[in-house]
């Protein structure tokens, strides 16, 4: 491969783009089913159902939106879509142990129309202004880095995921002690509950100890979670600025040389 290529600053900022891409499509892609079995108890068909709406979203979307590129400015389509794409990531960072299928449904839809708004745009005011001849080179370079943003994405995310769900824990273990009284409440009454299903004193105080742990390692993984959509939000506001250095698509012309 050609790094000469590298020259065209349109085809650096479209290739960091691009990562960032990448990171959304495929890291979200597997966090989101984590989400949804481990938490909300759905099993892996329920979990593909919710995920193919986003998908038909974005594959209706990208013809529409590709007709257009000869009509406007593709860095617009492509500033709508991080914008829509950043927004969806900032709903979903609400999530919560309550959470019911509709809070996450809605979300997941509004981020595939928003890929639908960047594809065929990032391509274009990507590639669109560079020369015929280094095209084949700058395409290879421009797909390497959408590749290896997923490849990142997934890698990045699980890592934040893992070391905010420890972090979360350690935080909310701290308030847990006889000295706190909503503590010492929520025992009693998983113990009560306990001794009520006919369980002695001493195993009931146990599995109450048990019930408080796990609760908390949920509460602690979900905290985790709102963490994980909070950085793929900030990663697409963070890119925005580099739509000023790619070009304008079909309207571009190409350079000399």
């Amino acid at each position: 491969m050609d790094l000469r290529v590298l020259r065209y600053k349109a085809l650096t900022a479209g290739s960091i783009y691009a990562i960032a891409l990448g990171i959304s499509l495929f890291g979200t892609i597997f966090v989101i089913p984590i989400f949804t079995q481990r938490v909300l108890g759905f099993t892996a068909v329920q979990t593909g159902m919710l995920l193919i709406p986003g998908a038909l979203a974005s594959a209706i979307l990208m013809p529409m939106v590709g007709a257009l590129m000869g009509k406007i400015d593709a860095r617009i389509a492509i500033g709508f879509g991080s914008g829509v794409v950043g927004i969806s990531m900032y709903m979903l960072s609400f999530i919560n142990i309550d959470t019911n299928v509709y809070t996450i449904f809605w979300p997941l839809i509004i981020r595939g129309a928003g890929m639908g708004f960047m594809f065929i745009p990032l391509s274009i005011a990507t590639l669109g202004a560079i020369p015929r001849k280094d095209i084949p080179a700058a395409s290879g370079f421009f797909n390497l880095t959408r590749q290896m943003g997923g490849s990142v994405g997934v890698a990045m995310l699980a890592t934040i995921l893992e070391q905010r769900q420890v972090f979360h824990y350690g935080r909310l273990a701290e308030n847990i002690s006889i000295y706190n009284p909503a503590s010492q409440q929520f025992l009693s009454q998983v113990q009560s509950g306990m001794l009520a299903k006919g369980y002695d004193a001493v195993t009931a105080q146990s599995m109450a100890l048990a019930v408080t742990q796990k609760t908390t390692q949920l509460q602690a993984m979900v905290l985790a979670f709102e963490d994980v959509y909070v950085v793929v939000a900030w990663i697409f506001i963070c890119t925005i600025p580099l739509i000023f250095f790619l070009g304008k698509g079909a309207k571009a012309k190409r350079p000399v040389g």
